[in-house]
C-alpha cells in the first residue's frame, strides 16, 4: 500500500540525479561497510517491479530511518507518537523517513544492478544529524519566541508561528526542546501542540449557508459558507476571524471543491463552492476546519505531522449537511435507430421496448421520440446524423429539455450463414455537453428474425448498461486509534488504496468479496451482493483482531506449519516460506506413518496366517517349516513395527516443534521500545531451518 510518505518519498528521490549501473559488483551489494561515523541504507528492489530503481532508493531510505529510529529513546518516541501500539517500523516510516527525506543531507554511495535485482546504496552523516538537531531546536525556540510576541487579538500571527515552530522540531526526533520563561522552563514537544489546540478551541466556527440540496454530477449553486471569531479575553471578547485559512472536505460523499481551502475575508468569512458532485449518496457531510497545514513552510505532504494538525483543528469545527438527488431522477430522451439491417417500422417498435426496460428498473422521466422525430425534420436531418454528431443530440435534448439522451444504435448483419445483431448505446449529457459512456454488445443469433433476436437481449443490455451508469459505491472506515495501515482487495485483487475508503466505485454489480488486511492482525472479508435492487451504497466500520501467540502455537498443534503462515504478513514473508517448510515436512511424515502403520497391519495380517498354519500342522516336517516361516514372518512384522513407532515419534516431534516455533518465532507486531536482553528465535537460512541467539540493547 502506497501511503502519503512513501508518495513523497518517490518524489523526493526522483529528484537526485539519475544513477547509472557499476560493471562490477561492489563489495557492499554482499557485505555493508562498516563506518561508525554513518547511517547506512542499502535498498533493493527486484526488476521486475518497473520502476525497481526508484523502490531501490526508497528502500535505502527506509533503511536508514530504522536505523536512526531504533537509537531514539523510548522518552522521546512517547514525545511523538499519541498511542503506544505503535511498532518500531512504524515510527521509522511515518517520522523519520520524511524528516531525513526533507533535510536532504544523504551521500550517495553507489548503485549496482544484476540480472534479478537494483541495489542502491546511501549514508548519512551522523555528526551532519547531530548537528541537524541541534539546529531544530535553536530554531524552533527562535520561533516559540517570536509567538510570545504577539498580542493575544494577532491571532493569524500566533497560529502561524506555533505550527511553524511544530514543524521545527519534528526535526529532533522527541528530544526535548526546552525552553525558559520568566524562570520557568518547559519542553516545546508538550508546551507547543497545547498552546496551539487553546489557541483553536478559542475560535468559534459557524455554518453560515442556508439550506444545500444538489444533483449526483453537477454543481451545488449555494456556497459553503463558514463565519470564525475569536473569543478572546478583555477587552476584546468577540473579534472576527479574518485572515486564517479554512479548510473544506468531505467526511461523508465526495465532490469537488473550487477551493477546498480559502482564506477568510476581513468579516471572518469563508466560502467555497462545490463544482462538481461525485458521489450519489443521498446524505452527505461536508466539515470546515482551520488549515493549520497551511501555515507549514513545506508544504509537501507529511503523513505524522499533518495528521497530528488535523486532530488539533478538529478541536473546532462546522458541518454543512447536503441533501443529493439521485441520477436515477433524471428526465431522459431513448431514441433509437438502425444503421443497417432493420427498417424503420421496426425500430419504432424496438423503441418502446428499450423505454419500457429502463423504466423497469430506473427512476428515469421518460420523454416522447415522436417530439424527437419532429425536430430532426425540422433541422432537415436524418436518423444517421444523431448517431455522427454530437451536437444534434445536444440540440435535441435542449429542445425536449431533458438532462441525458441516450442513443441505441441496432445493427443486423448476415454472411455466410452467420447472423449477427450488433447493439451501440451511448448517452449524452445535455448540461455539460459531454458523452460520458458508451457501450458496443456484440452478438450471434438464431432466431428468425433481427426484431426476435434484439427483443430478446434488450432486458440484458439495458441491465448493463444502467449498472455502468449507477456503479455500486462502498465505504470502509476505521478507528481513529488504529495506526497501521489496512490494505484493502476486491475480489481477492489488491486495489492498491489502504482504508479509509471513501466513495470507492466498484466495477461491476453483484456479489462482492472485501478484505481486509494489516500487519499485525487477522485478515477479515466481508461479502456484500451490491445493485440497484439491494442497494448501491454500501459503508461499514472495519475492526481487525489482533494476531497472538497463542493462535499461533494453536494453528501449528493442529498442524504444522499453519501457525506460521497465520503470523506471516507483507512485514514477515520469511513466516510464511517457515510454515510452508513445516507443512511439507508434516504432510511427508503424516505419509510416512500412514503408510508404515498400513505395512504393519499388512505384515501383521500375514504373521497371523502364518501362525495359524503352524497351529494346524500335524506332521513333525509340516510342524518344523510352518514355525520357521511364522518366525520369519514375526521378525518382519517386528522389524516394520519398530520402522511405524520411528516414524510416528518423527511425525510427533514435527508437530510439537512446527507449535513450539510458532509460539517461539511469532512476530514483534506491536515493540514501542528496544527491549534488552537475550532474544532467541529460529530462522530459516539456504533451506535449513537454524536457531538464532543474540543479545538486543540499545546504544
Amino acid at each position: 500500500m502506497i501511503t502519503t510518505t512513501v508518495r513523497f518519498l518517490a518524489v523526493f528521490l526522483i529528484l537526485i540525479q539519475p544513477l547509472s549501473a557499476q560493471a562490477p559488483r561492489p563489495p557492499w551489494v554482499d557485505q555493508r561497510l562498516k563506518d561508525n561515523d554513518f547511517y547506512h541504507g542499502i535498498g533493493k528492489a527486484s526488476l521486475k517491479n518497473q520502476n525497481a530503481q526508484d523502490q531501490a532508493r526508497i528502500n535505502a531510505l527506509k533503511s536508514i530511518s530504522l536505523s536512526i529510529s531504533t537509537e531514539i529513546s523510548v522518552l522521546s518516541k512517547r514525545n511523538v507518537m499519541e498511542v503506544d501500539d505503535v511498532s518500531n517500523t512504524v515510527y521509522a516510516n511515518e517520522v523519520v523517513v520524511s524528516s531525513v527525506a526533507s533535510i536532504g543531507d544523504l551521500e550517495l554511495v553507489g548503485d549496482y544492478e544484476d540480472k534479478k535485482f537494483h541495489y542502491v546504496y546511501y549514508k548519512y552523516s551522523k555528526a551532519k544529524h547531530r548537528s541537524n538537531i541541534d539546529q531544530a531546536k535553536q530554531r524552533a525556540k527562535s520561533v516559540y519566541k517570536e509567538f510570545l510576541s504577539y498580542d493575544d487579538v494577532d491571532v493569524y500571527n500566533k497560529v502561524s508561528s506555533l505550527v511553524k515552530c511544530y514543524e521545527l522540531i519534528q526535526f529532533t526526533y522527541g528530544e526535548s526542546v526546552n525552553y525558559t520563561d520568566s524562570k520557568v522552563t518547559f519542553d516545546l514537544w508538550t508546551k507547543v501542540p497545547g498552546d496551539l489546540q487553546n489557541i483553536i478551541r478559542q475560535i468559534r466556527i459557524v455554518n453560515d449557508s442556508q439550506e444545500l440540496r444538489g444533483v449526483y454530477g453537477y454543481q451545488i449553486e449555494e456556497p459553503l459558507r463558514a463565519g470564525l471569531q475569536f473569543i478572546l479575553p478583555p477587552p476584546y471578547n468577540l473579534v472576527p476571524g479574518g485572515d486564517l485559512m479554512v479548510e473544506f472536505y468531505f467526511t461523508a460523499g465526495a465532490g469537488d471543491f473550487s477551493f477546498s481551502s480559502v482564506k477568510a475575508d476581513n468579516g471572518g468569512f469563508a466560502e467555497t463552492y462545490i463544482s462538481k458532485v461525485q458521489s450519489p449518496r443521498p446524505t452527505q457531510l461536508v466539515k470546515a476546519r482551520v488549515d493549520l497545514k497551511a501555515y507549514k513552510n513545506d508544504q509537501r505532504p507529511s503523513a505524522f505531522l499533518d495528521k497530528k494538525l488535523n486532530k488539533i483543528a478538529d478541536y473546532s469545527q462546522t458541518s454543512f449537511n447536503i441533501e443529493i438527488s439521485k441520477q436515477q431522477n433524471d428526465q431522459i430522451a431513448i431514441y433509437v435507430k438502425s444503421s443497417q439491417g432493420i427498417d424503420n417500422i421496426t425500430v419504432k417498435r424496438l423503441n418502446n421496448y428499450f423505454e419500457a426496460e429502463f423504466l423497469k428498473i430506473s427512476d428515469y422521466e421518460i420523454k416522447d421520440r415522436n417530439t424527437a422525430e419532429k425536430i430532426l425534420e425540422e433541422t432537415g436531418q436524418n436518423s444517421a446524423d444523431v448517431c455522427d454528431s454530437e451536437e444534434c443530440r445536444i440540440l435535441i435534448g435542449k429542445t425536449l429539455q431533458v438532462d441525458k439522451f441516450i442513443l441505441v444504435d441496432v445493427v443486423a448483419l448476415s454472411s455466410n450463414n452467420r447472423k449477427t445483431i450488433q447493439c451501440q448505446m451511448r448517452i449524452t449529457n445535455i448540461t455539460e455537453k459531454t458523452t460520458e459512456q458508451m457501450r458496443l454488445y456484440d452478438d450471434i443469433y438464431r432466431e428468425s428474425s433481427a426484431e426476435e433476436a434484439v427483443r430478446k437481449r434488450i432486458s440484458k443490455w439495458v441491465q448493463d448498461f444502467y449498472n455502468v451508469l449507477n456503479p455500486g459505491v462502498v465505504n470502509f472506515m476505521i478507528n481513529p486509534s488504529f495506526t497501521g495501515d489496512i490494505a484493502f482487495y476486491i475480489d481477492g485483487q489488491y486495489t492498491g488504496q489502504s482504508l479509509p475508503i471513501y466513495e470507492y466505485e466498484l466495477d461491476s454489480h453483484g456479489k462482492h468479496t472485501f478484505s481486509f488486511e494489516a500487519s499485525g492482525y487477522e485478515s477479515k472479508k466481508i461479502s456484500y451482493n451490491i445493485n440497484p435492487q439491494t442497494g448501491l451504497v454500501r459503508e461499514e466500520n472495519i475492526n481487525l483482531k489482533k494476531k497472538s501467540r497463542f493462535k499461533a502455537f494453536l494453528r501449528s498443534s493442529i498442524f504444522p506449519g499453519m501457525g506460521q503462515i497465520y503470523s506471516a504478513d507483507a512485514s514477515n514473508l520469511g513466516r510464511r516460506r517457515m510454515g510452508r517448510i513445516f507443512q511439507s515436512m508434516g504432510l511427508v511424515a503424516f505419509a510416512g506413518t500412514a503408510i508404515s502403520w498400513y505395512g504393519y497391519d499388512e505384515a501383521h495380517k500375514v504373521y497371523d496366517s502364518a501362525y495359524t498354519n503352524y497351529l494346524n500342522s500335524n506332521q513333525l516336517n509340516q510342524i518344523n517349516d510352518s514355525r520357521d516361516d511364522a518366525q520369519d514372518k514375526h521378525q518382519k512384522m517386528t522389524n516394520i513395527q519398530s520402522i511405524a513407532i520411528g516414524v510416528s515419534t518423527i511425525t510427533g516431534a514435527i508437530w510439537l516443534f512446527s507449535a513450539l516455533e510458532a509460539a517461539i518465532s511469532f512476530p514483534d507486531y506491536y515493540a514501542t521500545t528496544n527491549r534488552e536482553g537475550l532474544d532467541f528465535k529460529f530462522v530459516y537460512n539456504d533451506g535449513e531451518i537454524i536457531p538464532s541467539v543474540g543479545y538486543r540493547t540499545t546504544f
